[in-house]
């Protein structure tokens, strides 16, 4: 009895472990369906939604806007939002005591960090912002310590949040806190004045931008450059890819984001030419470019410019962002596969649930989690979040049904039987 009870355990996890490592060793593409949720809106006079943030379980943050258009309010009338789990339920998130807030990023814990005014002027006083954290549904926000005219941009697992303030010289410089939001650490910059910082991974290395030259005097350019520093020293390495000259000051650069595999979502290009592109840099230092231009097609007549830039990227190494094209008078959202493969225009998407009248554009995508569920902000100033259908982790779990479902009828009928053979 025990050596056949041993017998059918081992079948049992031979069968989930085949479907294990058949999806692990062959990542999914993308998925050939999507299902769109409508975030909604506050009504009166917020005329417009934006979505910027999104964790695992499916909560965006972002932000309402009043009287604007494309994600920017005339008067600065701006309202910070959380949903609840898959998009579902819309709060709006209290301010610093100011007039107005946005939320830019949310990590697993249901953590939400944004920006706020303090004062209750929309913005018209000196110093008047501070980066905030609200740690968990129905917690007070605080701010990120008095630093001036501090904004947030991302928080990791542990709690690391990422931005930007203005020093005492008047500087923008990057900064990276503690765990658990705690204190304010400067991050310096590659040689120049300024840097700001973009996006954490769970380790703590932080994606940066900064100057990498001082001025000579006021008409000399200096470009920024993209960079990963360490959180606990700060200390900065440059991030280069191949075929750019960084000793030429006509090379710029930016990293956007990584993700906890220690890949690095980056851009770069020449201040004059039309030779800017997304670039993904593996933790090894090899380095791919991701063929966002394949999107257009170009007729060789007049002046064609094509610029991408990608914004997020999570653990599958799947990218969020958009691109422009000079024929299109506005931005396309995009997002790829695994690794920075298969990149695909979001307008070009089907959408089970979309209603045939739907004509709205998706200008572009803020984030993408590692169910491979987007959000995307469009031009009509709606806000959803986009989800594959099936899901991964449902496309997994009716694998490794089918296996138990095989390895339950393999044990009432015979050897002789052409289905569900499992052998242990």
């Amino acid at each position: 009895m025990k050596h056949t009870l041993k017998r059918h355990l081992v079948r049992v996890l031979a069968a989930l472990g085949t479907s294990g490592t058949l999806l692990a060793a062959a990542p999914l593409a993308q998925a050939v369906e999507y299902k769109l949720t409508d975030l909604g809106g506050f009504g009166g006079d917020w005329i417009g939604m934006v979505a910027t943030g999104l964790n695992d379980s499916g909560q965006v943050v972002g932000y309402a806007y009043a009287r604007g258009n494309n994600g920017w309010s005339s008067d600065d009338t701006y309202m910070a939002f959380v949903t609840g789990a898959n998009g579902i339920g819309l709060t709006s998130i209290p301010t610093l005591g100011g007039s107005w807030n946005r939320a830019t990023a949310i990590n697993d814990q249901g953590w939400v960090v944004g920006t706020s005014s303090i004062n209750a002027d929309n913005g018209d006083a000196p110093d008047d912002t501070r980066a905030f954290v609200m740690q968990g549904p129905g917690a007070t926000p605080r701010s990120l310590g008095s630093a001036g005219n501090s904004t947030a941009s991302k928080i990791n697992a542990g709690g690391q949040v990422t931005g930007s303030f203005i020093n005492a010289d008047g500087l923008q410089r990057g900064f990276v806190t503690k765990p658990g939001a705690g204190a304010i650490q400067p991050i310096g910059t590659l040689g120049g004045a300024t840097s700001t910082a973009n996006g954490i991974n769970a380790a703590g290395t932080v994606a940066v931008n900064a100057e990498n030259r001082m001025r000579g005097d006021p008409t000399e350019p200096v470009r920024s450059r993209g960079a990963l520093a360490d959180a606990s020293t700060q200390a900065l390495t440059e991030v280069k890819v191949p075929g750019y000259d960084y000793d030429n000051i006509d090379t710029i650069s930016g990293v956007a984001d990584i993700n906890d595999r220690g890949q690095v979502l980056s851009g770069a290009a020449r201040f004059y030419g039309p030779d800017g592109g997304v670039f993904l840099s593996e933790a090894n230092g090899a380095v791919k470019r991701i063929n966002v231009e394949k999107l257009v097609t170009f007729q060789g007549q007049g002046r064609e410019e094509f610029y991408a830039g990608g914004r997020a990227i999570n653990n599958l190494g799947q990218v969020a962002g958009s691109y422009s094209f000079s024929p299109y008078f506005y931005s396309h959202a995009f997002i790829t596969g695994p690794d920075g493969s298969d990149p695909v225009d979001v307008n070009d998407l089907t959408f089970v649930n979309a209603d045939p009248s739907f004509n709205d554009l998706f200008l572009y995508a803020s984030e993408i989690n590692d169910r491979g569920q987007f959000v995307v902000t469009t031009l009509g100033s709606r806000a959803f979040l986009v989800t594959p259908v099936p899901e991964p982790a449902a496309v997994l779990m009716m694998v490794c049904g089918l296996g138990w479902v095989c390895w339950r009828r393999r044990g009432s009928v015979p050897d002789s039987h052409p289905g569900c053979k499992l052998k242990a």
